[in-house]
């Protein structure tokens, strides 16, 4: 690693750009960067630099993240890129630990990433912090009853609509996505064209939806790839897999990302699915009072449990603090005994429901009396954490 000292940081520049174009095809395949960036949103990339050199990049995507069953205002990191011939050398982890700066100077509770390998975000204070799994059923398996009530074609104005049903059957699933308009688009849509959308109607609003397109597999079959799907029962799941088994007549399996836990699938009576661990995303917890305080916490709880913080990175968050939690509400507050030792990029497991402060303890990467163990983990319990999607 050569010496950072000399990097600098800022948004992309209009010099930059034909080394921004190369590097996002050559790392991502990205041939096509205007219609890359109609479906990246409005977001400027952070770029690193070096005597007036392009280096790398990073596209921020705002939106939100479910944790304890609130919407947590989170800063995804996606497009991090760097030129092949610069690689090795600094650029990627002073990039990120400038992100990461950047994001706390503008009050981002966390942040999010899809790491392609857990040691450069490492540096920049991300852990591995919840699931992504990909999941397989062959068409025919899937139960073809009951038909009724029917899905119709989903339509522009029903978008309110989709997005109210989508909240109500991921809002209380920590890690799912509280999606932007940006992550709309592309849950409904790719750079092949829109996803076929269908919704199942209700008295009280939608109760199940679903986007999908056949694409051909790596063995010459065809397959149904979802890329937005929900329901908000039970009934509601079995009428979507029924609804998806309708489709099976020249198609081989249905294909979707999710969580640890979906669902949908254990409506099924035989567990014909296959499910692979796709990757663990990654979290970094960035302006702690306000990470803290958009989380849900469970409603009869009253604690106050008392931290002492490391961080390497941002100097706000080092020392001892008290999280009070009552009424379904937390606050992050300077002072206390500092009892429960942890760095911040130790608390991002704990903070998700990754990991209990149990696990963490026996690991060694956070200490504290048993009582307050105990307390941890009653505050931070909660469904395993997954995902849905990539950005």
């Amino acid at each position: 690693m050569s010496n950072t000292s000399d990097y600098e940081y800022g948004v992309q520049k209009e010099e930059h750009q034909g080394a921004l174009e190369e590097t996002l095809n050559l790392s991502f395949g990205i041939s096509d960067y205007q219609a890359w960036r109609s479906s990246a949103g409005d977001e400027l990339l952070r770029t690193v630099y070096r005597q007036g050199q392009f280096h790398g990049c990073v596209l921020p995507v705002p939106m939100g993240q479910w944790f304890g069953g609130r919407s947590v205002p989170m800063i995804g990191a996606a497009a991090v890129a760097v030129a092949i011939e610069h690689r090795g050398r600094g650029a990627a982890s002073f990039l990120m630990r400038r992100f990461v700066h950047e994001m706390h100077g503008e009050g981002w509770p966390i942040s999010t990433l899809h790491p392609a390998s857990w040691g450069l975000y490492r540096r920049a204070g991300y852990e591995p912090a919840g699931s992504f799994f990909r999941y397989t059923i062959p068409m025919a398996r899937l139960p073809l009853q009951p038909r009724e009530p029917a899905f119709r074609p989903f339509h522009a104005d029903d978008q309110k609509a989709l997005e109210a049903a989508y909240t109500q059957a991921v809002h209380h699933r920590n890690g799912f996505l509280d999606r932007s308009p940006v992550m709309w688009k592309r849950a409904c849509s790719s750079h092949l064209g829109p996803f076929n959308g269908f919704v199942l109607p209700g008295p009280d609003g939608l109760q199940a939806f679903v986007f999908f397109k056949a694409l051909p597999g790596n063995s010459g079959e065809w397959n149904l790839e979802l890329s937005c799907y929900g329901a908000v029962d039970g009934e509601s799941s079995r009428r979507l897999l029924s609804f998806l088994a309708q489709q099976q007549t020249q198609l081989q399996n249905v294909k979707f990302y999710g969580g640890p836990q979906e669902p949908m699938l254990e409506t099924l009576d035989f567990r014909y699915f296959q499910a692979k661990l796709n990757e663990n995303w990654m979290v970094r917890l960035i302006h702690l009072p306000k990470a803290m305080a958009s989380r849900g916490w469970p409603l009869g709880l009253q604690a106050d449990l008392h931290f002492q913080v490391e961080d390497d990175l941002i100097q706000e968050n080092n020392g001892a603090f008290r999280l009070q939690i009552s009424g379904g509400e937390g606050r992050w507050i300077a002072g206390g005994e500092g009892r429960i030792q942890v760095s911040v990029p130790d608390m991002a497991p704990l903070y998700t429901s990754f990991h209990s402060a149990t696990s963490l303890a026996q690991q060694g990467r956070l200490q504290a009396p048993p009582e307050d163990l105990a307390r941890l983990d009653a505050a931070f319990a909660g469904p395993a954490p997954g995902m849905a999607e990539e950005f």
